[in-house]
């Protein structure tokens, strides 16, 4: 694990320019859902704005031809493909949390009050998840075509999610239900643990589809 350690801060070094991009969309997501009183995205927009930050750390790797370099120092491949996976779910972790601090910062501010703790707590899962479910497709991808097929593959996915997002919230409109009530409403012990479990199996699965692509690479 000393190996995967030293590559992730690796990574967050080579990536310390990108705190000034993540700080503006941090503010313009903070700005947008507080201005349409939509605070309860801000956790799940902040998770994948925060997640984004594996896709640069290839990106970077791609451009200085780290790759070749790391490939000469004593760390197996399976332990580099775990770095990326391990900053992958610890940056959107890190997003989501940030996302419900600032969100009950915000409802503190414009309303005097925090309520729906139980709520929030739940986005920080569903945001970790939601980036689960992009990271465990786009890794693979990018091990496999490059660090530009996943970008393409990312601004594709984000496409689906508003357009699901937004078929959604209009259908439950029409249907007059409470899109985000139904969602607490599901927010229990049981579906936690759903929650982890399907991450879980997610980046598993992901996981070893990536080392065996990588385990094949020319570098």
């Amino acid at each position: 694990m000393r190996a995967v350690k030293g590559l992730v801060i690796k990574d967050l070094l080579q990536l310390r320019d990108f705190r000034y991009p993540l700080l503006f969309w941090t503010v313009v997501l903070a700005g947008a859902s507080s201005a349409w009183d939509k605070l309860q995205f801000l956790p799940l927009l902040m998770a994948f704005g925060f997640g984004m930050v594996v896709l640069f750390s290839f990106t970077f790797d791609e451009v200085s031809g780290a790759e070749r370099y790391i490939a000469c120092l004593p760390v197996s491949r399976r332990e580099i493909v775990l770095s990326k996976y391990v900053l992958a779910l610890a940056s959107s972790a890190v997003g989501s949390v940030a996302g419900v601090l600032l969100g009950l910062a915000l409802q503190w501010f414009k309303h005097g009050t925090i309520t729906h703790i139980d709520r929030w707590l739940g986005l920080i899962l569903v945001g970790v998840f939601l980036m689960a479910v992009m990271n465990a497709l786009q890794i693979p991808c990018i091990y496999k075509g490059g660090a530009t097929q996943g970008r393409i593959l990312v601004f594709v996915l984000l496409a689906g999610a508003v357009l699901v997002g937004w078929g959604l919230q209009h259908l439950a409109s029409a249907l007059g239900a409470d899109l985000m009530k139904s969602l607490e409403a599901m927010f229990n012990r049981h579906w936690f643990l759903m929650f982890l479990v399907l991450t879980a199996l997610l980046y598993g699965v992901s996981f070893r589809i990536a080392c065996r692509i990588y385990g094949r690479k020319d570098i």
